[in-house]
Formats: C-alpha cells, sequence, structure tokens
C-alpha cells in the first residue's frame, strides 16, 4: 500500500493515531505534511514532532520508491510548457502523477505558464482528455488563451475541453477534486489550480487561526498528491510569495504556506523577473534558466 492508513503503521501508537485522526490526519502522507503545532496539540514535543514527521516522510517516500521501481515512474506522460529549457528543468515538461508548483511573485508568468499549457495539453500531448482549471483570483482569460492558441488549434474545439471553475472559497476548491468525473466525459487529463493559497489565507486570518490553515492546506494538498498519482493526471498549482519579517531584523521572501505548501508538492519552480525576460529555477538548485513571453505563450530565451 503506497499512502497506509495510520493504524497500519506499526511504530504510530494506537493513542497518537486516534488523537491525529480527530485532527484530521488519517494516513502516513496525512503525517508527513501535518504541520509541528498540530503534533504538539497531539501531545508531542515540538522536537519528537519534527522527528515524527520526518519519519512519515523518510518511509512514505520509501514506499513510492519502491512502486516506481515496478516501473510506476517510468511510463509518466508530459506537457511541454513550449520553452525546451523549461521542459529540460522539469525533467521533460509537467508531468502526470505529479503536483507541480510555480511560485513567485506578482507578473513573473505564473497564470501565462497556466494558459500555454492549457493549449498545449490539446495540441503537443499524445493523451485525450480535458482541462480543468480552478479559477481563485479572477485570473483566468479565455481571450489570452485564443491569441496563443492562434493558427494552431479552432478555438471551438480548444474550450471544448477547458472547464472552468470559480471557486471563491476553500471549500469550493477543494469540491472540485470530489466531482470530477461529473465534468467531463471525455476524462481529465489535467487539473491548474490558479492560485493555491489564496482562499486559505483569505479565510483563515489572524494568529490563532494559522494551525488550522495549515492543517487545511496540509488536507487539499494530500488530496491533490492522490489525485495526481491515482488519476495518472497532471496537477499544477500556481502559489504566492510574501515578505516575512526576522527577528533580528529585516526582512526575506517566503512562499506562501510555507513548509506545509513545500513539502506537499513533488516539484517546485520559483519563477522571477530579470532583465529582457523571465527566470525560472527549481527549488535548491544552484542555477536557473530564462525563458520568454510574447504574443504567442512562453518560448525559449534565444529563438
Amino acid at each position: 500500500m503506497i499512502n497506509p492508513p495510520l493504524d497500519d503503521v506499526e511504530w504510530v501508537s494506537e493513542e497518537l493515531a486516534l488523537n491525529l485522526k480527530r485532527e484530521g490526519f488519517v494516513t502516513l502522507l496525512d503525517l508527513a505534511l501535518a504541520p509541528p503545532d498540530i503534533l504538539k496539540r497531539c501531545g508531542l514535543g515540538r522536537a519528537d514532532a519534527i522527528r515524527l514527521s520526518e519519519k512519515a516522510g523518510e518511509d512514505f517516500g520509501h514506499t513510492k520508491r519502491g512502486a516506481n521501481v515496478m516501473g510506476g515512474g517510468r511510463h509518466r506522460g508530459r506537457i511541454s510548457t513550449g520553452s525546451l529549457s523549461l521542459d529540460q528543468l522539469l525533467g521533460g515538461g509537467v508531468s502526470t502523477g505529479r503536483v507541480t508548483e510555480f511560485y513567485g511573485e506578482s507578473g513573473v508568468g505564473k497564470t501565462q505558464l497556466c494558459f500555454q499549457l492549457c493549449v498545449n495539453a490539446q495540441t503537443l500531448s499524445d493523451n485525450s482528455g480535458d482541462i480543468i482549471f480552478i479559477d481563485t483570483v479572477g485570473t483566468f482569460r479565455p481571450e489570452r488563451i485564443a491569441e496563443i492558441a492562434a493558427g494552431r488549434l479552432d478555438e471551438n474545439e480548444l474550450f471544448k475541453h477547458i472547464f472552468l471553475v470559480k471557486a471563491r472559497t476553500s471549500t469550493e476548491q477543494i469540491k472540485v477534486l470530489h466531482s470530477m468525473n461529473g465534468f467531463t466525459s471525455g476524462g481529465v487529463k489535467m487539473l491548474i489550480i490558479d492560485t493555491l493559497t489564496d482562499n486559505f489565507v483569505y479565510e483563515f486570518q489572524g494568529d490563532k487561526y494559522i494551525s488550522d490553515r495549515q492543517a487545511a492546506l496540509a488536507r487539499h494538498l494530500h488530496e491533490l498528491a492522490v489525485t495526481a498519482v491515482d488519476r495518472d493526471i497532471v496537477v499544477v498549482v500556481t502559489n504566492t510569495v510574501r515578505a516575512r519579517l526576522r527577528k533580528e531584523g529585516g526582512s526575506y521572501i517566503a512562499e506562501t504556506g510555507g513548509n506545509t505548501v513545500s513539502q506537499g508538492v513533488h516539484v517546485r519552480i520559483r519563477l522571477e523577473r530579470v532583465f529582457g525576460g523571465w527566470a525560472a529555477g527549481r527549488y535548491g538548485g544552484e542555477s536557473s534558466i530564462r525563458f520568454k513571453i510574447g504574443k504567442n505563450g512562453i518560448m525559449d530565451w534565444e529563438v
């Protein structure tokens, strides 16, 4: 079993499993994504909470690697971003069976990438199926998608396979995962959420609700991961960044949702504006690539 229930994890006590269930965490991946503050509410000290979360992450990683040995990861489909350099950074494009996150400040191309993928999923990928686009902040622009697709795909055919959901609450956003079969008879090939965290940040305002927000986000990300793996589809999410104050003074830029989000996605790509274009880099990587965004969408730096 790739993601066993906590009752079946021998190193999790019955009492702890019961307490975690009361907080909404029922599987090994739930435990791996659980914020330390939630685990502390279950009677653990901070050091024990961190150690338990890391142990769950390691064990979950081992079970996934075991599945991959049997061939689960060798035949993933991929959708091109339109830039060869960006595709190479992603290992060949955005992949089925994974949650890929593009994050950064406003104006760095997150939504433009989503539009490009809506087009490329229909013109460059081999598998059939439809696209669900969850718009949480009013960014969806059909005219821009049509502009990118001009000369490549009939407009009626293009939008026949794109299903837009305007999710203005976290509940509406989460419900989409439970009703995907009702959207399309042709099956879903890609799910896009632009932006992942906005509804959660708006609804859980104030320091006293941070733990609740992170727990809700962790559950949502778990469901996204399971959806990507079980349905073997592409899941793409965008995310914002925010300024955080340092205790010793000054500030730094952090991803909205913090470690809960960064640990809940499979691939993280940081986007930035640079002189003459845009840049992308994988989290933890030393180098980045450059690309451009033009009338026809995403393209390589040198064309």
